[in-house]
């Protein structure tokens, strides 16, 4: 498998932020969505326990120089949802 160099990356890191690229993963066709699987040590680096219920919250950014990015971000374990229920 070749390895991509990307040279513009969608969002730098900042001075004092560690970057870890995950390399590129196929997007499946599942009904009429779209999915991507995550590597374990994904979830892991970012405090999730395996054993937790783990969802995401998913925003699109659009950037001042027109680029789009996709920014995913777990929520780990059993977490009250802020949804209203009337």
């Amino acid at each position: 498998m070749a390895q991509k160099n990307h040279t513009a990356d969608a969002q730098a890191p900042q001075e004092n932020e560690v970057s870890i690229d995950f390399g590129e993963r196929k997007v499946n066709s599942q009904n009429f969505s779209k999915t991507v699987v995550l590597p374990k040590t994904a979830l892991t680096g970012c405090g999730c326990s395996l054993d937790d219920d783990i969802r995401m919250n998913i925003k699109l950014v659009s950037t001042k120089n027109g680029k789009k990015i996709i920014v995913l971000t777990p929520v780990c374990g059993e977490q009250e949802k802020t949804e209203d229920v009337e």
